[in-house]
């Protein structure tokens, strides 16, 4: 009886430290934003090695925003900067190279998160590209 115990608390022990590592947010942090905010959050937290739920609490208690929220925030930059340093994409082709469902997808993203249209924030990104924006 006892050594069944100690079996499944040394497998439950195991697993702890990975929930309470400091290091989990900050290795999602760089995962989305090195894809871009292009992912899914289920996956990522898989990835990282904790249920989805455990990593979202983790998330929000780390960062006070949902991974998903940080995600869109982060494609919705890269959109930007792609715009502001290629005035030649369309906006289809940035919808499709950051992974939206479709144009109007990207469209419905800026503006809930900036109250604007890609087309009304472009006179803006110049000042993306510009060398005090890069520091």
């Amino acid at each position: 009886m006892y050594k069944r115990i100690r079996i499944a608390d040394t497998y439950f022990n195991q697993r702890i430290p990975c929930a309470h590592n400091p290091c989990l947010v900050d290795a999602a942090v760089r995962e989305i934003i090195c894809k871009q905010g292009c992912i899914r959050i289920p996956q990522l937290a898989g990835h990282i090695g904790t249920g989805l739920r455990q990593f979202e609490r983790r998330f929000v208690h780390d960062l006070d925003t949902c991974p998903k929220v940080y995600a869109r925030i982060i494609r919705f930059e890269a959109a930007m900067r792609k715009r502001a340093l290629s005035s030649d994409l369309t906006w289809t082709q940035i919808a499709h190279e950051l992974e939206y469902h479709d144009q109007m997808h990207m469209v419905h993203d800026f503006q809930s998160l900036s109250g604007e249209s890609p087309t009304s924030l472009a006179p803006h990104f110049d000042l993306l590209s510009s060398p005090t924006a890069q520091t």
